[in-house]
């Protein structure tokens, strides 16, 4: 029996569980069981139960709500209310919350479990007073530094000190020494699919994992001033009276695992009776079902957030080409005789090129995550070989790989782009046009015809260029960026979309579009007043750090010229009449 255990508790803990010190999980674990064991044999409740007796607050007249149940619920209490506020299918969809996040990081590191996981730990850890998308930010720039060998200690945070401290750990693979408590344990775990508990030292003694934050305190019966008022102003009859169990100060110690036992036993309960046609359910899911029901019919805001929008907000896309900028070193050694090629030799060395220049800036600022689009660019009627790394970056180290991408490859202006929802008064706007289930997008020609047809449609004059874009799917297509705001700028995006259908009419494939709020970052430099590259220094919004020949010093500048003489090589090999350039100039 022993030696199964061990193996048992060895492959729970194999992958993504949070490294507490081992007397604190058994600390937690001796007085979880002897709470147990005293209530067993006393038939006193587990201590932290709710403060209210069970208590029915009527729904609003005439509402599709249900009664609401406070204090001490009964297993049917939760079972009515939750299938009065979702459908099977929405129980169904609730239930997988936990794995479509975890498959999200999953697929956004290439099926790397072990980065998967700490980058998903460290993104749940910093959810503390922050938005997905910003903790994500945060999150990012901490990975960026241990990615390039920052040592732990020397880690600079961007978001709460505390949510640094708990995050941190979680994505160097340390032990956990603070910041993490009962629910950001518990979120972690379930997330990652675990049917044990990180805070009890994984042991089966501790329970499986059902993640107590404020809405399911409200799901389980608790009750906090904010749900009283909620319910109030949506007509429920909440009676005078009630005990508040949740303050200011979360749910911990004890009430927390009164909550977290309820769940499973819930669990256990719904098994036995074969609820929704499954005897399988996991407390996780469980949980999963109930917070959505309150959340999403009863009001409030989720904490864990929507993970799909904090990727596509923490994307940020870097345009780039491999023809140097006016009056630079590169222009005046090699800028015409690099025009003057065929457009096929330029593309060729363009990829080449700018996929070097990209893989040194990433080892160097860190950035390991996401992918490059190599394809062809626009501006008004001229197109260009380019590239565009779909970086998934904090926007600092962004827009700091921008600033060293343009000096490497002496770029006249490097932009860095992401995507946002709409608001009320945005600064820039993205337009996006995808190509579903094919790529024609990718050949020149018709890629031609396409733009033309955009830009016969645009009366507003705001519409100048284009670059490659690519979606998570694999799907191809193009990103219009108008870097303005204002009435006039939506009113030219608005002027598409609504011309759209006759700008699609005569395709023989499937264009989808979308229009959504850009948050656009310039860097750049003037040559021709400026050679060594200083104009990099104080573009970019001070979001860098310092100029790019700075941040590098005489490795960038050594790291430059050894690029330059490279192109020069693809170009001379091109010259001549090669066949594709050989990779010669050395790193």
């Amino acid at each position: 029996i022993r030696s199964w255990r061990v193996a048992w508790y060895m492959a729970l803990t194999s992958r993504g569980s949070v490294a507490f010190k081992p007397e604190f999980t058994a600390n937690n674990l001796r007085l979880h069981q002897n709470r147990l064991v005293k209530s067993q044999e006393t038939d006193a409740p587990y201590p932290g139960g709710p403060k209210n007796k069970r208590t029915v607050i009527q729904a609003p007249p005439g509402s599709s709500l249900p009664d609401m149940v406070v204090g001490d619920i009964t297993f049917d209490d939760w079972i009515e209310r939750v299938e009065a506020l979702l459908t099977p299918d929405e129980m169904r969809i609730a239930a997988t919350w936990y794995d479509r996040v975890y498959g999200e990081f999953l697929n956004r590191v290439d099926g790397d479990e072990e980065k998967a996981s700490r980058l998903m730990g460290g993104w749940l850890a910093a959810q503390q007073n922050e938005s997905p998308s910003n903790a994500l930010n945060n999150v990012l720039f901490m990975w960026e530094q241990l990615s390039r060998g920052v040592s732990p200690e020397d880690v600079v945070g961007k978001g709460l000190p505390s949510a640094n401290r708990a995050a941190l750990p979680i994505l160097s693979g340390d032990e956990v020494t603070g910041g993490v408590g009962q629910k950001i344990s518990d979120f972690i775990d379930s997330a990652e699919g675990r049917d044990a508990r990180s805070i009890m030292g994984s042991d089966p003694g501790g329970g499986q994992p059902f993640t107590v934050d404020i809405h399911t305190a409200r799901d389980t019966g608790l009750v906090d001033p904010q749900f009283l008022n909620r319910l109030k102003s949506i007509g429920y009859d909440v009676p005078d009276g009630l005990n508040i169990d949740v303050g200011g100060g979360g749910i911990k110690g004890t009430k927390y695992e009164n909550r977290s036992l309820f769940g499973q036993q819930l669990t256990d309960h719904l098994n036995s009776i074969n609820w929704q046609g499954r005897s399988d359910w996991k407390p996780r899911e469980v949980q999963a079902i109930g917070w959505v029901g309150m959340t999403d019919k009863i009001g409030g805001l989720s904490i864990g957030g929507n993970v799909e929008k904090a990727f596509s907000i923490n994307t940020r896309r870097i345009s780039l080409e491999a023809a140097p900028g006016e009056g630079s070193p590169a222009d005046i050694r090699f800028g015409e005789r690099f025009r003057a090629l065929p457009e096929e030799k330029q593309r060729e060395i363009s990829f080449q090129v700018t996929q070097r220049a990209i893989e040194k800036v990433n080892q160097s600022v860190g950035i390991n995550l996401g992918n490059v689009v190599h394809a062809t660019g626009g501006w008004e009627f001229f197109t260009n070989p380019s590239s565009v790394q779909q970086a998934i970056a904090s926007r600092d180290s962004a827009i700091v790989a921008a600033k060293r991408l343009g000096f490497l490859l002496q770029q006249t202006e490097v932009w860095v782009n992401s995507a946002k929802g709409l608001t009320k008064n945005p600064k820039g706007l993205a337009l996006d046009f995808v190509e579903v289930g094919s790529v024609n997008l990718r050949d020149n020609d018709r890629l031609a015809d396409f733009w033309k047809r955009i830009l016969d449609a645009d009366d507003s004059g705001l519409i100048k260029g284009y670059r490659p874009f690519e979606d998570i799917d694999g799907n191809v297509g193009i990103r219009v960026l108008i870097d303005r705001g204002g009435k006039g700028a939506r009113a030219a995006a608005d002027a598409i979309d609504a011309k759209l259908d006759d700008i699609l009419t005569d395709l023989d494939y499937d264009v989808e579009f979308d229009l959504s709020e850009a948050v656009i970052d310039k860097v750049g430099n003037n040559w021709k007043e400026n050679p060594d590259g200083k104009g990099y220094q104080a573009s970019g919004n001070n979001k860098g750090r310092g100029s790019a020949s700075a941040q590098g010093g005489p490795d960038l500048d050594s790291d430059r010229q050894k690029l330059e003489d490279f192109t020069d090589g693809l170009i001379s090999e091109a010259e001549r009449g090669g066949g594709e350039a050989e990779r010669g100039g050395g790193q």
